[in-house]
């Protein structure tokens, strides 16, 4: 890391060469069925590019924490640029059922989201993994499950209410445990 802050282009060539399988899957697996090998490439480069362009602020060892919210970040901005909507796999869906978390999740923040999504029923369980996990926008998460706008709309705002007090309540427990 040293060597690659002060502008070492053979580190940046190890960094690429350690960390672009990671980066190509986490903008593969971001674009789903849109991907196609020359765009996620070409973001991939765009993250290393903005590595080297950030490498003197990125402190310590946190480049792969850098890397994988780059490469996050420009899959869903190159979706919103083509007017895509975010793909969902239902595969997704069942494997984040089971307990698949976004990188840097923190376990008790899963158990708390899990405790959470697991006391909705399931259809605005699903409205909201498809919405603050995968990135949907309500009117795609509802088109693609088969449901009105409006009932989408309605499940979204009480399931919102819902996590508001869930929240409330987990701030109350543990100001009384201390």
């Amino acid at each position: 890391m040293r060597r690659f802050r002060e502008g070492d282009e053979e580190a940046l060539a190890g960094l690429i060469a350690a960390y672009l399988p990671t980066v190509a899957g986490i903008i593969a697996w971001g674009l789903g069925s849109a991907s196609d090998s020359p765009d996620v490439e070409s973001l991939a480069v765009d993250v290393f590019f903005a590595a080297w362009e950030n490498r003197e602020k990125i402190r310590g060892d946190g480049i792969a924490g850098f890397l994988i919210v780059a490469a996050r970040n420009r899959a869903r901005t190159f979706l919103r640029k083509a007017r895509r909507e975010i793909p969902v796999d239902p595969e997704d869906l069942l494997r984040l059922s089971d307990g698949l978390a976004p990188p840097g999740d923190t376990a008790e923040l899963r158990i708390l989201t899990e405790t959470f999504l697991d006391a909705l029923d399931p259809v605005t369980r699903e409205l909201f993994i498809r919405r603050y996990y995968f990135g949907q926008t309500v009117t795609g998460a509802a088109g693609e499950m088969g449901i009105s706008l409006s009932a989408a709309k309605s499940r979204f705002a009480r399931g919102r209410e819902k996590l508001r007090q869930f929240l409330n309540d987990e701030v109350e427990n543990d100001e009384t445990k201390e």
